[in-house]
């Protein structure tokens, strides 16, 4: 795994967020991490744009044009013609080639670490088929979620019984999903999900 990350043209793109130490984050495409230049940004725009310059930031900062790019941002993800979209210098055959790469390689590891477990792994292994997640189901899906968050993985539960991974490819690594899966095979090896703190349910799973 880590040769891949050495090798992964997205590597880089790792370094735009604030990820917190010894957490990995597979929750991703619910809430992404912070980028980094995303709060000196909001600073500038609340204190020079909206503080300082007021009503002329429509003109000066371009601020009557945000929807049209927003939206030209938007135009791939929901299938818009090509005149309606503006291309940055993203790759998203290298964004899907990852994701792809990162959910084959879970499926794999799971099926060989986690096998003899009781879980059912529901994501198609068809590529074409699913998206950038892998979801498992188990009865008791929910403390086990919230036992591989006090441990530093952070997933999804969607009730009443799916433990789901997402995956970012700009932020995780390879490694990443390789110690998820370690920290799954750990809690499931230990029984450490039925402690009863992680039985009680939270308003937001």
């Amino acid at each position: 795994m880590a040769a891949r990350d050495r090798s992964d043209p997205l590597a880089r793109c790792r370094d735009a967020f604030t990820l917190p130490d010894g957490v990995i984050y597979l929750d991703g495409d619910s809430l992404g991490p912070l980028p980094r230049t995303v709060a000196p940004r909001l600073e500038r725009l609340i204190r020079d744009e909206w503080g300082r310059d007021l009503i002329r930031s429509w003109n000066a900062h371009g601020w009557i044009g945000l929807a049209a790019r927003a939206a030209a941002k938007i135009a791939p993800l929901i299938g818009a013609a090509p005149e309606q979209v503006m291309v940055a210098d993203s790759d998203l055959d290298a964004v899907r080639a990852k994701s792809v790469a990162l959910t084959d390689a879970v499926i794999a590891l799971v099926d060989r670490e986690c096998g003899w477990f009781d879980l059912a792994m529901i994501t198609p292994r068809e590529p074409s088929a699913c998206g950038s997640q892998v979801s498992l189901c188990h009865p008791d899906g929910y403390a086990i979620v919230q036992t591989l968050i006090a441990c530093g993985g952070i997933g999804d539960f969607r009730a009443p019984d799916i433990i789901r991974f997402g995956f970012a490819p700009l932020f995780l690594r390879y490694v990443d999903v390789w110690d998820a899966v370690a920290a799954l095979k750990g809690v499931l090896e230990r029984d450490i999900w039925r402690e009863p703190r992680f039985q009680v349910r939270a308003g937001v799973t």
